[in-house]
C-alpha cells in the first residue's frame, strides 16, 4: 500500500520496471539491494482513505513513532531501514524435543521468540497473531513442564551445584582485560551490514567466520570480569556466540530459503527443505537435521 524511493525522489522499480509497492518478499530483495547504494524511502501513498483509518485504529501502536516525531506517512517520506533481529525472532532459537517446551537440558525450559517455532510457520516469521498466540500457549506449556519437572526433583537433588557459564564470567585468565565496546563493534561488523547478514557469499560467510573465531578465543582467555562489568562481558559474549552459530548454520545452507539469501546460491533446493541443528561453544558444528535423526535412529538400532 505504499511506494519507496530512493534519495533524489526517483521511484524504486523491480525488474520488469514497476514499481516496489511492498517491502516483504521479493519487495524485501528490492529493497535491501537499494540501501547498499544508499538511502530509502518510502510513502503509504496507494491507502484509501477507508484503509487509512482502519490502519490507523488496527494498528495503534505502529503509529505511535509517526505521531511523536511530526510525520504523516500517507502524505510525507519517511526513510526505512532493515533492522538486524538475528535468527530467533520467528526463524529459529533454542531447539524444543518435548510437547512441554524441554530443551533437551535437564530442567531447561523455553518459550515466546527463544524458542524455535518452525513447526507452526515454516521457515519465516509467523507474523503478529501467530507470534502472539505462539508466546501464550508455549508460555503456558513451558511454565508446566518446568513446575512438573521441580515437583518431580524435589528432593532428589543433593548433589552440589556447579556453575557452568565461563566465556564472559570466568575467563581463564591467560591475557589481558578486552575492550568489550570494540569486542561489541567486531560482531556487529559482521553480522549486521546488509552485505554480510542479507546478502551472503561462502567467502564473506567465510571470513566472518575467522573473525568471530578469533574473537571467542580472546574471550575465553580474557581475565574474569568484576563489578557492572560482569553483565557487559556476559552480554559480549552471548552476541558473539550466536553470531558464530549463525555464520555456521549459513554456510550450510547453499540455497536460498526465508530471510536467508546467497547472492551465491540464488535459489532453493527442496533437498535441503528442513531444519539446521546449530550447537556448542569453543567447538561450533551445524548438521541438517534429517543427518543428525538418521544418526540418532543408526546409534539406537546398534546399542539394541
Amino acid at each position: 500500500m505504499g511506494t519507496f524511493y530512493r534519495e533524489n525522489g526517483e521511484v524504486l522499480r523491480d525488474g520488469r520496471g514497476e514499481p516496489v509497492t511492498n517491502g516483504i518478499g521479493g519487495g524485501e530483495r528490492q529493497v535491501a539491494d537499494a540501501m547498499l547504494s544508499g538511502p530509502v524511502y518510502a510513502r503509504l501513498d496507494l491507502a484509501e482513505p477507508a484503509m487509512r483509518d482502519w490502519l490507523r485504529r488496527g494498528q495503534p501502536n505502529c503509529f505511535q513513532p509517526y505521531d511523536r516525531m511530526g510525520i504523516d506517512p500517507f502524505e510525507d517520506l519517511f526513510r526505512v531501514e532493515l533492522k538486524y533481529e538475528g535468527t530467533v525472532r520467528g526463524t529459529g532459537g533454542i531447539r524444543l524435543v518435548t510437547s512441554d517446551c524441554a530443551t533437551g537440558i535437564a530442567g531447561l525450559y523455553a518459550a515466546g521468540d527463544a524458542a524455535s517455532r518452525e513447526n507452526v510457520t515454516g521457515g519465516v516469521s509467523g507474523g503478529g497473531a501467530v507470534n502472539a498466540s505462539w508466546a501464550i500457549a508455549s508460555g503456558w506449556w513451558a511454565g508446566h513442564g518446568a513446575a512438573q519437572h521441580a515437583r518431580r526433583r524435589r528432593g532428589r537433588d543433593n548433589a552440589r551445584l556447579q556453575a557452568l557459564g565461563t566465556t564472559g564470567l570466568r575467563g581463564r585468565g591467560e591475557r589481558q582485560d578486552i575492550d568489550l565496546a570494540a569486542a561489541a563493534r567486531t560482531v556487529h561488523d559482521e553480522i549486521a551490514p546488509l552485505d554480510k547478514s542479507y546478502w551472503r557469499t561462502a567467502g564473506s560467510l567465510e571470513a566472518s567466520r575467522r573473525v568471530l573465531e578469533d574473537l571467542w578465543s580472546k574471550l575465553s582467555r580474557a581475565n574474569p570480569a568484576t563489578g557492572i562489568e560482569r553483565l557487559r562481558s556476559r552480554e559480549v559474549a552471548s552476541v558473539t556466540a550466536s553470531a558464530r552459530w549463525t555464520v555456521a548454520a549459513a554456510l550450510l545452507r547453499t540455497e536460498s530459503r526465508g530471510v536467508h539469501r546467497r547472492r551465491d546460491f540464488p535459489g532453493e533446493n527442496e533437498s535441503q527443505a528442513g531444519r539446521i541443528i546449530v550447537s556448542g561453544l569453543d567447538r561450533v558444528t551445524a548438521v541438517r537435521e534429517d543427518l543428525a535423526l538418521e544418526d540418532l535412529a543408526l546409534g539406537t538400532a546398534q546399542e539394541g
